[in-house]
């Protein structure tokens, strides 16, 4: 459900900044897996 919500959100609710948040979502996900592979 909160996939579907956030989905609704980025492509209805918000569809002029939908590629920033994107990016900013990849973004936060290329350093949390940077922190991840940090630690090993």
């Amino acid at each position: 459900m909160t996939v579907l919500a956030i989905v609704f959100v980025i492509f209805y609710v918000l569809p002029n900044l939908h590629i920033p948040l994107i990016i900013l979502i990849l973004n936060g996900y290329i350093t949390n897996w940077n922190n991840i592979l940090a630690y090993w």
